[in-house]
């Protein structure tokens, strides 16, 4: 306990760090879980819909399933495009630009007074999403202390279902008002979400292990000091830059593999270990 309580007390930064970026999967979980309350909603069902003979207003289960699916459309795109994007713009622009992505689809919904724009405003959405989903955990365990890096990764899926918790509860608190406020606000909040995560990232340091394979070897030792909360000096920063260079020489001498290569045994047991990757992250999203 004594030695839990230490690494704590020493690796703050790198906790906080970590735990913040994993606020990106309260986006992806907010989104998911407001927009099956959302198109319930007697006042957007009347913008959306189609009238019926006794007067309501009822959207067709086309139109709702186009409006629910379009953002794991959207998702799909974005998780192919965020690891290019984050080894490009780095890892803290990566998500800087994803939030951005993720705001202007938000924005396009609460403007949409029609179901095309509403529609496209979720599949924009859902691709800063999917960027966010590929870069936040990268960056997660980039920065995090290695003793209790699984956990904090881990984290990216808890503030999904924390997501889907507070949307149930924005839902259940604006279902009753008497204007277009009531699914516009719900909508409108992930606006504020994004704003939240990129002016956080603003201050956050870099990955070191970005800036060490970019061979930005200064900039690296300064973000590294800054998750230890220590001097750029101290020798067990040295340490730990020595480690992250020493791995980052290693992955790129086996870079040359291909995709193909993911789903080979071998004695890496390679398909074994995508297979638990695919089934963990598939469940998850079934459950």
């Amino acid at each position: 306990m004594y030695k839990l309580i230490e690494q704590l007390r020493l690796n703050p930064m790198a906790i906080f760090v970590s735990v913040f970026a994993a606020f990106g999967g309260l986006l992806y979980g907010y989104d998911t879980g407001t927009i099956s309350g959302i198109i319930d909603m007697n006042y957007f069902l009347q913008t959306f819909g189609h009238r019926q003979l006794d007067g309501t207003y009822q959207l067709t289960s086309q139109d709702k399933s186009l409006i629910v699916s379009i953002l794991s459309a959207g998702t799909f795109f974005g998780a192919l495009l965020g690891y290019p994007a984050g080894d490009f713009l780095g890892r803290r622009w990566g998500l800087i630009v994803a939030c951005l992505i993720f705001s202007i689809g938000v924005s396009f919904q609460v403007a949409a007074i029609a179901i095309p724009l509403f529609v496209v405003g979720r599949g924009v959405a859902g691709l800063g999403v999917g960027m966010m989903s590929c870069i936040a955990p990268i960056y997660q365990s980039e920065c995090a202390p290695k003793w209790i890096r699984g956990t904090l990764v881990s984290t990216y899926n808890w503030f999904i279902t924390i997501g889907f918790l507070v949307a149930a509860i924005v839902n259940n608190e604006t279902k009753d008002i008497h204007s277009h406020a009531c699914y516009r606000i719900p909508i409108s909040i992930q606006i504020i979400l994004a704003v939240i995560l990129a002016i956080g990232m603003f201050f956050l340091p870099e990955s070191p292990r970005y800036l060490v394979m970019k061979g930005d070897f200064g900039r690296a030792q300064q973000a590294q000091a800054k998750l230890n909360w220590s001097a750029v000096n101290n020798e067990n920063l040295d340490t730990d830059i020595e480690e992250i260079i020493a791995k980052a020489e290693l992955t790129s001498k086996y870079s040359s593999g291909t995709y193909a290569d993911c789903f080979k045994m071998g004695p890496q047991k390679n398909l074994f270990r995508t297979l638990v990757g695919i089934f963990l992250q598939a469940w998850q999203q079934l459950t």
